[in-house]
Order: structure tokens, then sequence, then C-alpha cells
């Protein structure tokens, strides 16, 4: 390998030895892959947007996500299914949620909602067992990743926990918790 393609992935010239060779390698493939899949579903996502509605689109976003886990299960490292999929969440959801959501009738008003029936699940926690209380969290979370305003919900939903904290109604603190981080 040249020196320009360590440089180009920020690899340091000492690291350039037989030993570190291997290694670099894998970080320079994973590098270049990652760009290659980024400015791939850069384009894919606005061909997508212009000529499908938002469920559609969205169904289109998860087959993509599906299609690359199943790929790094097949054929690369686990390491990479984190990254591959930041990036196909990245161009595919974030960079166009604000357009997804304008989509949709009263979209803004559908994802308050959306948030505010898993909040109320809360309510609804006493007894289930701490895995459906993580897939619930996880659901939030997911949600909350692609919130344009998310200073508008942290605020509601401190607002909500102070309440029930101080009137002694939080179902599970380790829930309470987990959110929170």
């Amino acid at each position: 390998m040249t020196d320009h393609c360590f440089d180009c992935v920020g690899i340091s010239k000492e690291k350039k030895d037989a030993k570190d060779v291997k290694e670099n390698r894998g970080v320079f493939l994973r590098t270049i892959l990652l760009r290659g899949s980024s400015q791939f579903y850069k384009v894919e996502s606005q061909e997508f947007i212009e000529s499908c509605d938002c469920g559609d689109y969205l169904k289109k976003a998860e087959k993509r996500l599906c299609e690359e886990i199943d790929r790094v299960g097949h054929y690369l490292d686990a390491k990479t299914e984190d990254k591959i999929t930041s990036v196909v969440e990245k161009e595919m959801i974030a960079n166009h949620m604000q357009r997804l959501v304008h989509r949709v009738t009263n979209g803004l008003a559908t994802v308050r909602d959306v948030m505010t029936s898993h909040l109320r699940l809360w309510k609804g926690l006493k007894g289930i067992a701490d895995v459906d209380v993580e897939v619930v969290l996880d659901k939030v979370m997911m949600m909350f990743r692609y919130l344009q305003e998310k200073d508008v919900f942290e605020k509601y939903y401190k607002q909500h926990l102070a309440k029930r904290l101080l009137s002694g109604k939080t179902v599970s603190d380790d829930a309470e918790i987990s959110l929170i981080n």
C-alpha cells in the first residue's frame, strides 16, 4: 500500500511495520467500505425520497438496513455492523427525517403521539419482564434518535420523570435509569 492510502485513513507512517499492515489493511478497507456505502445510500435515498411516499420510503430504508446486517453476518467482520448500520440510518433516515415527517399529514403531531404512547407504557410496566421493558426502551430510544427537537422531548420527559419520582409512582428505577443513560 502506498503512503497515500495510509494517510487518507489517518494511519501514521510509524504504524506501517509488517505486523501492523494486516490490522491497518482492515481499517483501510472498512473506511473505504463505509465511505462508499455512505455515498451510495446518499444517492439512493435521494432517488427514493423523490419517488415514494413516507411509508414506502421507510419500508425501503428498513429493507436496506436488514440487507446490510445480513451482509455483515455473511461477509464482514462483526465490528463493522454498528458502523454500517449507522451509515444507513444517517443517510436514509436521519438526513431526511424532517422531510419525511412533513410528508405525513400532521407528521409532527403523529410523532408526538407515538412518543407519548410509549411514555404512557411506563404506567403499565408493573409486572412486565425486564426483557420486555428493554424492548420498549429500545423503541423509545430509536424514535428519540430521529427527533429533530430532542430538547423539547427531553424537557417533557424530565418534567414527567420528576413528577413520577416525587409522587413515588415510578414502576422501575432501572428502566428510568436505562432511558436516561
